[in-house]
């Protein structure tokens, strides 16, 4: 979760700057700290996704409106998506799906400013960036 958890917990836009892991019907001020941006950032945000058989726990650190670092919970610990900072990312059925905003060039490729790219996420966290491209204009 994230809100105001009081002094220093806040952007200077105002918005949260940390991520608290909480459990339902315990004190908001036992929640255990997992992530923290800058204080000029513009936001922090979790997103968890459930799934049949999966779930996928992800943070974007919004460093402007227009940028962000991308994060997802592999074990117990926050890996970084290596995906452009202006790209929308989120995950489904074992993908990491990717709308690029601007032309991208990861080692293998090139696409395209608008495309939709789907990688396989498990090979994707292993450095394996071959996508499926589902869209591109």
């Amino acid at each position: 979760m994230g809100r105001d958890f009081g002094p220093g917990t806040l952007t200077t836009s105002g918005y949260p700057r940390q991520v608290k892991e909480w459990k339902r019907g315990t004190p908001v001020e036992s929640a255990k700290l997992v992530f923290e941006g800058k204080d000029s950032d513009v936001s922090v945000t979790a997103n968890v996704i459930d799934e049949k058989g999966r779930r996928y726990e992800m943070i974007s650190r919004n460093i402007t409106f227009w940028e962000s670092e991308d994060f997802i919970l592999q074990g117990d610990k926050w890996v970084k998506l290596d995906t452009p900072k202006d790209a929308a990312v989120t995950a489904a059925n074992g993908k990491l799906l990717v709308h690029l905003k601007s032309e991208w060039k990861p080692p293998k490729g090139t696409y395209a400013s608008g495309s939709l790219l789907a990688f396989d996420l498990d090979s994707f966290l292993g450095g394996r960036l071959y996508p499926e491209v589902l869209y591109e204009p």
